[in-house]
C-alpha cells in the first residue's frame, strides 16, 4: 500500500525521535491520544501527529486502539537505552533503513531509495514514479499531497536554503547521513559519504531480507537490483557492496564463491534486527 501523508507537511527534526520514545517507553497508555499529549510533547499538536507518523511507518513503536509500546522486536528498546539522545550515526541508519524498507507502507522514503534509477534524479522523475505505481495498483494520490511530501523528505537527506520563517529553519538528523546532495532546485543526487559509520551488520541484515525462502544462495547483481539491498537502502557502489561482502565473510555470516562467471553469496548465519543493535553496543 502506497503511503502519501502523514507528516502534517512537517520534516523529521532533531531530537524528535528520541523524545517520542522516551515518552512512549514510560506510557502506561498511548501518550498520543492523551488529553494531555501537548504538554506531554511540548509541541503543537500537529508536530505530534508528524513524530507519531515518523515514529509509526519506521516501525519503532507498536500502537493499538489503546496501547503504544517501543517495538521489542526490532531492539528499539535496546537502542535507546544506549544511547538516549541518539548520538550516534548508527542510529539514524537504523532509523533511515526501518522507513525505507516498511513492505506494508510504502512511501516517498521507500520511492527515493528503490526507484529512481542512477545516482542523480530530479523531484519530477521521483513524482512520475510514485504516481505510475499508484496507477498499476489502482490507489488514489493527491498531487497537491505528493508534491509536499516529496519536497518533505528531501529536505530531511539535503539541507534547503535556511529561510526566515521560524517554523522552516529545522535541522533533520537524516542530513548527517549524506545520503543525498542537492544540485539545484528539482535535481538532487545519491551518495554514500558517511559510509564509515555504516554497521557491517545492518548491511548483513539488509542482505537477508534480499534473500528468498527457497534461495540456497543470492547473485550479486540480483542482490545489487533488489529493493532494500544495500545498493539502494545505502546507495553502495559495487565496489563498496564487495568491500562490505569481505567483511562479512571474515566474520563468518556468509560465504563468497565466484565460478564460472557468477558471483554467488550463501548465507551463513540470519540475525535479526535487534542482533544487530546489539552486536554495535557489545
Amino acid at each position: 500500500m502506497i503511503k502519501i501523508g502523514g507528516n502534517e507537511k512537517f520534516a523529521l527534526r532533531e531530537g524528535w525521535i528520541t523524545k517520542g520514545l522516551k515518552i512512549v517507553g514510560q506510557s502506561s497508555v498511548n501518550p498520543f491520544l492523551d488529553d494531555d499529549a501537548i504538554i506531554k510533547f511540548g509541541m503543537g499538536n500537529n508536530m505530534i501527529k508528524s513524530l507519531r507518523y515518523y515514529l509509526k511507518i519506521s516501525n519503532m513503536i507498536k500502537e493499538t486502539k489503546d496501547s503504544c509500546k517501543l517495538n521489542t522486536d526490532n531492539g528499539i528498546d535496546i537502542l535507546i537505552k544506549e544511547d538516549p539522545y541518539f548520538e550516534d550515526d548508527f542510529c539514524y541508519f537504523i532509523f533511515h533503513f526501518l522507513i525505507v524498507s516498511n513492505s506494508k507502507s510504502k512511501t516517498v522514503f521507500s520511492f527515493l531509495f528503490n526507484d529512481t534509477e542512477g545516482d542523480v534524479f530530479s523531484k519530477d522523475m521521483l513524482k512520475d514514479i510514485v504516481k505510475k505505481a499508484a496507477s498499476i495498483s489502482n490507489e488514489s494520490i493527491n498531487e497537491k499531497t505528493l508534491d509536499n511530501d516529496i519536497s518533505i523528505v528531501l529536505s530531511m537527506y539535503a539541507k534547503e536554503k535556511i529561510t526566515d520563517n521560524i517554523e522552516d529553519a529545522y535541522i533533520s538528523p537524516l542530513i548527517n547521513l549524506r545520503l543525498i546532495k542537492k544540485i539545484d532546485s528539482n535535481n538532487y543526487k545519491k551518495t554514500s559519504e558517511n559510509i564509515k559509520f555504516l554497521s557491517p551488520y545492518l548491511v548483513y541484515y539488509s542482505i537477508l531480507n534480499c534473500v528468498k525462502q527457497d534461495e540456497e544462495g543470492l547473485n550479486l547483481n540480483d542482490l545489487i537490483n533488489r529493493d532494500n539491498s544495500p545498493s539502494k537502502v545505502f546507495n553502495l557502489s559495487r565496489d563498496q557492496i564487495n568491500m562490505y561482502i569481505d567483511i562479512l565473510r571474515k566474520k563468518g555470516l556468509l560465504r563468497f564463491e565466484s565460478t564460472a562467471g557468477l558471483n554467488m553469496i550463501y548465507i551463513k548465519e540470519k540475525i535479526t534486527l535487534k542482533d544487530v543493535i546489539k552486536e554495535h553496543y557489545c
